[in-house]
């Protein structure tokens, strides 16, 4: 938090709610303890799903399944037989066992994993090929299991019947103590598959026909709302929640990553009971998604605050501009033709009162920090109402802004003062009178919104930048699907970022398109680079650059990839830094990425990509691709 805000409020800050639904509690790396991406096993085949168990002896532990095991000497390898790896809720890894014989039969052995929350006898459930196994927190098969009814006996190990028939892998799993009329139920599912719920014997009881988004290799229940949650939808895309009595979506998603990105694929997904990772003195839940990624990640997420506080219970910080309609997000893009920066937080629970708008202008280092490094009696953490990635409140920054707010009033605040800064973090602290009873002031803090500033009415530079083709996974050598043209006159780039909209990432490691993106300047035959006609060289793009993306396996030794982006697997944006001076002139640079999700893969589908650019001089410009009327292939934007 910046030091001006802590002086500005300190009696606010002193007893203010816990963090919100989203709010990135922990992200804890499972590759380097067990050697897991080390050669012999790769870190996005190692860690595939997640249990969370709580013993007797007050332990709180991450129970997750690898394919493969590490031997004596620390060596990892990814052949069976597989194996349980247990972390402590900080990381450290406590200790591991074997999976049951018939799961190391198959080629990936345990998925997702739930457990019965009888934390005196733990039963862990885990999705394989061949059903539900049930065993205890050291690897042992169970015959038994804890429901709402009490304790109930398995007629067999693993649950498979019909579900398991249906789907051949019960990949995803979660567990409903109160199901089957209080026996237990569980629900499963394969990537794109039906949702279904079944029995112990395996019956059906349930099933919700593929609803044409999720991909679900994580499912878990939510105790106190009864929704499950599903890693993910879409593929490679948000956690989701889902209603169990429609199998529909609610629309209510967490970013399973940082930065507004999500870091890596999805794994599997499960509730981290009362305390969460953050120990909280007071109740509620955590998800913890396993991410598929390099390194393969456990990530804490706040699901909600209190046993009797959730997300139903508080009220979003909603922007927009131009007394357009407004909407909660988690960035916004304000250019110098824009007239206002519309800020307000809506009183549809009827129970949110009035607080503080904080505006923290240049707030552009986020990282996840806790307050608890400023004020340890605070517990404010990422603040973050839900749904979205969260930002740091917690961490020091430029000069803040501090404005009363009340809720259903709408701040309509003028650009102009703005326009010099580069981004500006916005979020407020609100009073409810529907906090549950405790220790703490009524006072919750909202998501924020990251308001980007960029120059749209610059002098004109003669820099066009274009998406042109039928595909971008674009396997012509000869022209790159995105280029960057300049001109004579142009101030020499810097850097320049692409940001794609509606749900667009960037596959960075796809192989098949003429080499691959994320080999950079390889020149290993077979994993090359992307960057057309050598524009990588001829503009300058700067290998050595801070924060670049890792280089493919298979490149050459001493490679780079010349880009930035959140993870080589989906990123939202990449970004490019050249040699000072070196990009002008007329040189054009072009590359190829496969591009997933979105409104589609030709050049015109690109249209509303954000295009960031820094010159020479420092003066930062911006667009937005526009489809060409004539040509179907095109979008481009000059500057």
């Amino acid at each position: 938090m910046n030091k001006s805000l802590l002086l500005a409020a300190p009696a606010l800050l002193a007893v203010a709610a816990h963090a919100q639904t989203g709010t990135l509690q922990a992200s804890l790396d499972v590759n380097t303890p067990t050697n897991m991406g080390i050669p012999g096993g790769t870190g996005n085949i190692g860690a595939l799903g997640v249990a969370y168990v709580e013993t007797t002896a007050g332990g709180r532990e991450l129970h997750i399944s690898a394919r493969g095991s590490t031997d004596a000497s620390g060596n990892y390898n990814a052949n069976p037989p597989h194996s349980v790896f247990v972390y402590d809720l900080q990381g450290n890894l406590l200790r591991n066992y074997g999976q049951d014989p018939t799961s190391d039969a198959t080629v990936w052995g345990y998925r997702d994993g739930a457990s019965d929350h009888n934390w005196s006898d733990p039963a862990i459930f885990w999705g394989n090929d061949n059903g539900i196994y049930v065993m205890d927190s050291n690897g042992a098969a169970r015959t038994t299991y804890m429901a709402a009814n009490g304790v109930q006996t398995l007629p067999a190990n693993p649950i498979a019947g019909t579900a398991q028939a249906v789907l051949a892998n019960c990949r995803a799993v979660a567990y409903d103590p109160n199901g089957d009329s209080g026996n237990g139920s569980w629900w499963t599912a394969t990537f794109g598959s039906d949702l279904i719920e079944c029995d112990k014997n395996g019956n059906i009881l349930t099933q919700h026909i593929f609803n044409g988004s999720w991909s679900l290799y994580g499912l878990a229940m939510d105790p106190i709302t009864g929704m499950l949650w599903g890693n993910s939808s879409p593929n490679a895309g948000r956690l989701a929640e889902i209603d169990p009595a429609t199998g529909q979506e609610t629309g209510r998603t967490v970013i399973p990553g940082g930065n507004l990105a999500i870091d890596g694929i999805q794994g599997g997904l499960d509730i981290i009971g009362s305390g969460g990772v953050a120990n909280s003195p007071v109740g509620g839940n955590d998800l913890v998604a396993l991410q598929q990624s390099d390194p393969d990640r456990a990530i804490a997420l706040k699901l909600s605050i209190n046993d009797n506080f959730d997300y139903t219970n508080q009220d979003p910080l909603e922007v927009g501009k131009n007394s357009d309609p407004m909407s909660w997000t988690d960035q916004i893009a304000i250019r110098t033709s824009d007239t206002t920066l519309d800020v307000r937080v809506p009183n549809t629970t009827g129970t949110t009162q009035f607080g503080a708008l904080f505006l923290n202008v240049n707030d552009s280092a986020r990282q996840n920090a806790t307050i608890a490094n400023i004020l340890p009696i605070v517990e404010f953490e990422n603040f973050e109402y839900g749904f979205t990635l969260p930002f740091d409140l917690s961490m020091p920054m430029a000069p803040s802004v501090n404005l009363p707010i009340v809720a259903g009033a709408v701040l309509n605040l003028p650009i102009a003062p703005f326009t010099p800064l580069d981004n500006m973090g916005a979020q407020a602290l609100m009073v409810t009178s529907n906090a549950p009873a405790g220790p703490q002031l009524p006072i919750y803090p909202t998501n924020r919104a990251v308001v980007d500033f960029c120059i749209t009415n610059a002098q004109p530079q003669g820099i066009t930048v274009s998406a042109n083709g039928t595909n971008s996974f674009n396997t012509i050598t000869t022209s790159g699907f995105f280029s960057v043209a300049t001109s004579a006159n142009s101030i020499p780039i810097s850097k320049i970022r692409f940001t794609g909209v509606n749900g667009m990432v960037f596959d960075c490691d796809q192989t098949g398109s003429a080499d691959q993106f994320d080999a950079g300047n390889s020149t290993t035959a077979g994993c090359l680079g992307t960057y057309r006609n050598g524009s990588d060289v001829a503009c300058g793009l700067n290998y050595a650059a801070a924060g670049l993306a890792p280089v493919a396996a298979c490149a050459t030794a001493g490679s780079s990839t010349g880009f930035r982006a959140t993870s080589t697997l989906s990123s939202p944006w990449v970004e490019f830094e050249f040699t000072p001076g070196t990009f002008t002139g007329g040189l054009v640079f072009e590359f190829d990425c496969d591009t997933d999700l979105g409104n589609g893969i030709n050049g015109s589908a690109m249209a509303g990509m954000l295009i960031d650019i820094t010159l020479l001089d420092g003066t930062k410009i911006c667009g937005e691709l526009v489809a060409d009327p004539v040509d179907v292939n095109l979008s481009s934007f000059t500057f």
